[in-house]
This record gives structure tokens, sequence and C-alpha cells, in this order.
């Protein structure tokens, strides 16, 4: 929210949420535009305060963004939380500069004292340290329990366009996050706008990329949009088991592989056992042929 759109964003979205509640969880961001210090953050920090009154669920911020100071800027997002019982979803060193490293800073904040949960995104600049400090910083994350949302569709497009040659990718060090044990998710981030032209909003799609950004087996770049994201949501992991929350879905594919290769368009989605997006090929009555998987 900034001054240009004021609550705006935030109205529209409780609309969503509210139309749509029947279909899928919803939860709500209130994210603080910058400056969010000092006298010129100041209508910013009173958007954030109406935000959290409207009932958002989660305080958000670009703490990297803060032209005075990133520390400060992340403890005041995080006073915020604590002070409405709630937790942070921060966008984190978007940017390639080694130098700003606000994960380390939020680790350490969120170590000493932050009773809720904490979510960094992007998480772009540690890819640019040494191994040895992209393995230090992981384990502070780790420690402090903090989940990291890798968004490979807007960092590939946006991130290395100074560098000519020997481009990075800007996607977050996944192998040393995963290493440490951090729940890593993945996530479509932009959609159709000005910081990223493509994207179809879908998981299988980002999980496909992660394949080929991250270096990740098909079954381990699956679990970075399904079990590892509803670890970092809190949410608990689901299982084909009797007890386990019925949230599924099913695609028509041999393999998860081939589901990741083709994205097929017949799904079928369930939502605490109720099946909320048939595909195509239900409507026509062949969604239980064979090759119908279905996947937490």
């Amino acid at each position: 929210m900034t001054e240009w759109t004021g609550l705006r964003p935030m109205e529209a979205v409780l609309a969503a949420r509210a139309a749509t509640v029947h279909l899928v969880d919803v939860e709500i961001v209130a994210l603080c535009g910058f400056p969010v210090l000092g006298v010129d953050g100041a209508l910013h920090r009173s958007l954030l305060a109406d935000a959290m009154t409207m009932g958002a669920d989660l305080v958000g911020g670009c703490p990297h963004l803060e032209p005075s100071s990133l520390d400060e800027a992340t403890s005041y997002l995080l006073q915020v939380a604590a002070d409405h019982s709630v937790g942070v979803d921060l966008h984190t060193d978007e940017i390639l500069d080694a130098g700003v490293l606000g994960l380390a800073d939020l680790a350490r904040h969120v170590a000493t004292g932050f009773e809720h949960p904490a979510t960094a995104s992007h998480c772009v600049s540690l890819s640019m340290l040494p191994e040895a400090r992209q393995r230090e910083v992981a384990e502070q994350v780790a420690a402090a329990g903090i989940g990291v949302v890798a968004l490979p569709q807007t960092n590939l497009y946006l991130q290395g366009r100074a560098h000519a040659q020997a481009t990075p990718r800007g996607i977050t060090s996944v192998a040393a996050l995963r290493a440490a044990g951090v729940p890593v998710a993945a996530g479509q981030d932009n959609l159709q706008d000005p910081f990223n032209p493509l994207g179809r909003g879908c998981p299988l799609d980002i999980a496909a990329l992660m394949v080929l950004v991250s270096h990740l087996t098909p079954d381990d770049a699956y679990r970075t949009v399904s079990d590892e994201a509803r670890r970092v949501l809190g949410r608990e992991v689901v299982s084909l088991t009797v007890g386990s929350p019925a949230d599924l879905l099913a695609v028509r594919a041999g393999t998860l592989r081939q589901a990741l290769a083709a994205g097929p368009s017949d799904r079928l989605v369930w939502r605490t056992g109720t099946l909320t997006s048939p595909s195509n090929a239900a409507q026509a009555g062949s969604a239980s042929a064979p090759g119908a998987n279905a996947s937490p």
C-alpha cells in the first residue's frame, strides 16, 4: 500500500477473499510501502495500521528498499506484527548486491524474541555470497524457524539485467537452505504485470521451473509447491492416509515428472474433501480414466 493506492488494494483483496471463501483459503499480507521510517514513512505506517485493523493476517514490507536503515525497518515491521499477534511475510533482499543481507538481520531479530511465524521471500542476495557464508546464514535462518519462498519467474525476469557476462540467475540459494533444514517453498509472485509479463498462476509451472533453475529433482521441486509450501504456511502436510486433510490434486499424467513437463489442463482439485475445480475431462465423464494420479 502506497500513497498512490491508499487502502484500495486491501479493500479489493478482502472482497476477493469473501467471494472465494468456498474455494480457497486466502491469507492477506499488508505489504507496507517504502520508506517506512522517518517523516517520509508516516503515511505508509498509517496505511499499515489501518490495514491491520481491517483484517490483514500478516505484516509485509520490503526492508531492503529502506534508504536509511534496513535493520531498523525490519525491527519496526516485526514490532507491528508482534503488537497484533501475527506473523510477517517480508520481501527480503530482492537484489544481487551481496552487501545487502537483510535475511541475516531477520534471522537475528526472530531468534531473539519474535514469537510468531516469519517468512522471507526472494532472498536473492544470499546466492551471491561465498558458499561458506551461505551455509552460515542458512543455519541461522533454520535456527530461527524462518520459512523461505523462492520466486523463480519474477527473479529470472528482473535480476541480472546489468550483468552482460556470467549473468546470475537471481534465485535464492535453495540447496544451502534445504541442507540447513529450512523449509523452502516456491511461488508465482507477479503475474502478467510490469514485473513479469508471463505466468499462469500454476504451481506445476513453478515446480517445473525449479527443476531447471535450482537443479531439483521433479519430486523435490513438486514439494516446494506442496509439502514445503504448507510447512511455510504453518499448515499440516497432506498425505494419502485416513485422517489427513483432504486437500488434493489429481492430474492426467503417468508420472509426476510427466505432470511437471506437460502441465496438463485436466485436473481435479479437492479442498477439505470437496471437489472445487472439476477439469474438462471430469465434466466429460472421463476423469477416472487410467493415468489420472492424485497427489497432496
